[in-house]
């Protein structure tokens, strides 16, 4: 492709899967393959790949969500299915079902039922977390009105890199917050 690269993916069969800004191209054995609106592509603005297996993949555009499976397009996933807005900027596949999907200024969790080929979609804001003290770049204060129980699986990200350790989760009861707390400054 000789247009502005935006994504390059690669699924485990070794074929490349590059989203650029007049569509998608599938590189296999030295041979481009470009996939675009005529082929059912929501938008060929593509931003970013998320691949799910060899089989499936969700095409991140500007006009929303394209599934693609095997070389043909299924669905697109839009602001009408729930989605904050349809310029979709990056997606990531979270096995078994849970596809997230960065739109402007919102973070977008769609539940994908493949049996019944539908979604759901949970909005969240970034602004819901706050640093308190400026100063303060290891403690940053979740809020949200959800309640987070102990049985409840907290998983953090920075920069889309799953953090493991490193950090506390825990309750400021001075300021009546749910807190995260880093061993470290980021």
């Amino acid at each position: 492709p000789t247009d502005y690269i935006s994504s390059i993916k690669v699924d485990n069969n070794n074929v490349v899967w590059i989203g650029t800004w007049s569509g998608l191209y599938r590189y296999y054995r030295n041979i481009f393959l470009k996939f675009t609106t005529t082929n059912g592509l929501p938008s060929d603005y593509v931003n970013d790949v998320a691949i799910r297996n060899t089989a499936i993949r969700y095409v991140a555009t500007s006009n929303g969500i394209g599934k693609m499976i095997g070389s043909g397009f299924e669905k697109t996933i839009i602001s009408e299915d729930g989605l904050w807005n349809n310029n979709v900027k990056c997606v990531s596949w979270q096995d078994p079902n849970v596809l997230w999907a960065g739109t402007l200024s919102k973070i977008n969790q769609i539940m994908v039922d493949d049996i019944e080929s539908s979604y759901s979609v949970v909005i969240y804001d970034p602004s819901s977390s706050d640093v308190v003290i400026n100063d303060d770049l290891q403690t940053f204060y979740i809020i949200s009105d959800t309640t987070v129980n102990e049985e409840d699986i907290i998983e953090i990200y920075i920069n889309g890199n799953f953090i493991t350790d490193g950090y506390s989760f825990g309750y400021d009861r001075d300021i009546d917050k749910k807190l995260i707390k880093f061993e470290t400054s980021l």
